[in-house]
């Protein structure tokens, strides 16, 4: 397995395009707006793609051969011990998951997942800003606002999903909640990731400020401004589990896709 050279990415569109309906990450890394690197068995025809982004790792090929495998149970043994990787997130085609355990460094965990889209606005979020609180586009001014304290996950979440904040202006987007008492960001939501016209969003809220309707708020606003902007989709994912973020999704106007299952592993065992 080796990097693939970005001047050739075009070379997995087909070998990822199952993956790819799901996962708006593979496009933003092979349309560039994203951080990630790509790993194939060969250069100019490859049969196996591994490319890793900001949202996960991602598997594809035609029917894995024993070689295959092999070759990768190589690869993604040095790739987390030489970059320190303690935990790889992992999906892949269907025709990968007999064989996870042959080329894992541990027995992966398999993690059910919920895929929703949306693709018109449904929740007028302007209308539901209460008094104590207001909405803002993130942009240079609110980040460098002296009297506004804003969670290191948010700048963390434009580092990680975009490599620079020069970046995450020039091709994301993001709004934050915030609480006018105490000049704090309390809700957040970001894009993830944007490709072939369509984009992911995140949401966090302080534990604090939970169950006031603050997600639903933010990322309801984040959501208008994406398709506002011309993007056809907005996708949105989620552990099964996830009762809250399913409310939420549904709530601002998401519809279920489909549901799947990533698998979990780790460099190490686990104390």
């Amino acid at each position: 397995m080796r990097t693939l050279d970005p001047s050739h990415y075009a070379c997995v569109r087909l070998l990822l395009n199952d993956l790819m309906r799901f996962n708006v990450s593979i496009a933003g890394v092979l349309t560039r707006n994203n951080p990630g690197t790509i790993y194939v068995d060969q250069p100019d025809t490859p049969h196996v793609v591994l490319l890793m982004s900001p949202e996960g790792t991602y598997l594809a090929s035609d029917a894995p051969s024993t070689d295959q495998v092999s070759a990768l149970k190589n690869h993604v043994a040095d790739l987390m011990e030489n970059n320190d990787i303690e935990d790889l997130w992992l999906t892949c085609d269907p025709a990968w998951q007999p064989v996870l355990d042959d080329f894992l460094p541990r027995p992966p965990l398999p993690v059910a997942r919920q895929h929703y889209v949306c693709t018109a606005p449904a929740f007028d979020w302007r209308s539901h800003v209460c008094g104590g609180f207001a909405v803002h586009r993130i942009d240079q001014a609110l980040l460098t606002r002296a009297d506004l304290t804003i969670p290191d996950h948010v700048h963390d979440w434009i580092e990680n999903n975009w490599g620079t904040r020069e970046d995450f202006f020039a091709s994301g987007f993001g709004f934050v909640t915030e609480a006018l008492d105490t000049h704090k960001v309390v809700s957040w939501s970001l894009s993830d990731c944007i490709g072939d016209h369509a984009c992911e969003i995140g949401i966090h809220t302080h534990p604090d400020y939970r169950r006031q309707g603050l997600a639903a708020l933010t990322s309801a606003a984040a959501v208008d401004y994406a398709l506002a902007q011309g993007l056809s989709m907005v996708g949105w994912h989620c552990n099964t589990d996830n009762i809250g973020s399913q409310h939420t999704a549904l709530q601002v106007g998401f519809t279920l896709e489909r549901d799947y299952v990533s698998f979990a592993t780790f460099r190490r065992e686990s104390v």
